[in-house]
């Protein structure tokens, strides 16, 4: 994930391009706290999060996050905003897609929690 302050907007990048910015664990956990650091920064107005290369994103890595979900691990860390706006803790904050290229799975869940 990159991260990237612009006066009062943080873009943030997913940065898996090789993976077609497919989740792994990492990039969800990262996603999460990217999320609540900018929740926690009062000079943050807005975020947009986008896709470094061809496409937003191709969506979860299965090979990874299957197992991890059957086991019943959450897809985000405990004590964090959720992205997806499901549980725990939520955003107040706007955040923006800016979408190209391919858009799966979590992609859309992400487009339909943003604002």
């Amino acid at each position: 994930m990159t991260r990237e302050i612009r006066g009062s907007v943080l873009a943030l990048g997913l940065n898996r391009a090789d993976k077609l910015n497919a989740f792994d664990l990492r990039a969800l956990r990262e996603l999460a706290e990217a999320i609540t650091e900018f929740e926690a920064d009062s000079n943050l107005r807005c975020a947009v999060l986008f896709g470094h290369g061809k496409s937003f994103t191709s969506g979860l890595d299965l090979a990874e996050v299957g197992p991890a979900v059957q086991s019943g691990q959450a897809l985000f860390p405990e004590g964090l905003v959720d992205p997806l706006g499901l549980h725990g803790r939520r955003r107040t904050k706007p955040l923006v897609m800016a979408v190209r290229g391919w858009c799966l799975t979590i992609g859309i869940e992400l487009l339909l929690a943003a604002d």
